[in-house]
């Protein structure tokens, strides 16, 4: 009889445990459609306020810079392209040389650069790289991870729009690559 009781008392835990995990499983389906849906809506207001806020100043003869670094540099890709266009990469914790483009001599980000600074740019390792989603099509400047080339400068053409998938701000004596 007490065996009885404690195998309808196992089963009924283990009918409570099968439920719980349903419920939280379906918890955590609901969750991740919330998060899509909401970094769908904070992409649609990026986008708006980038073509808003900035292009509207900028065209007023307000001068409203952009810079986007690393994430910022991928996010203005996506929302200036409204699609995704990063690709992966192996570039984490890694320095590299830039490839400058023609472009990049008459471009409002480099052309006041000095030439030593712009062949140290672009003849060492010292820019600092920590990000797997790169943009694969060509601006200002590349990089490559040995097997994809990336962008890893442009400027918009219109307006003051500056983004770099390197990062400018770090020092590549500061960690061992």
């Amino acid at each position: 009889m007490m065996q009885d009781i404690q195998a309808a008392e196992q089963r009924r835990l283990e009918e409570e445990a099968t439920a719980f995990e349903r419920m939280m499983r379906a918890q955590r389906e609901t969750d991740e459609r919330r998060f899509q849906a909401l970094q769908a809506q904070q992409q649609a207001s990026n986008q708006m306020l980038l073509q808003l806020v900035s292009t509207l100043a900028n065209d007023e003869g307000d001068h409203f810079p952009i810079w986007g670094t690393c994430q910022g540099f991928q996010q203005l890709s996506v929302i200036t392209a409204n699609k995704n266009l990063l690709t992966i990469t192996d570039t984490v914790s890694v320095t590299l040389p830039l490839t400058f483009t023609k472009a990049a001599q008459s471009s409002q980000m480099f052309q006041r650069f000095p030439a030593d600074l712009l062949q140290s740019l672009s003849e060492e390792n010292i820019t600092s790289n920590f990000h797997r989603w790169s943009l694969s099509l060509q601006v200002l400047s590349t990089n490559t991870d040995g097997n994809v080339d990336f962008i890893s400068t442009m400027e918009a053409y219109r307006y003051p729009f500056y983004a770099v998938q390197w990062h400018p701000e770090k020092s590549p004596f500061e960690w061992v690559a």
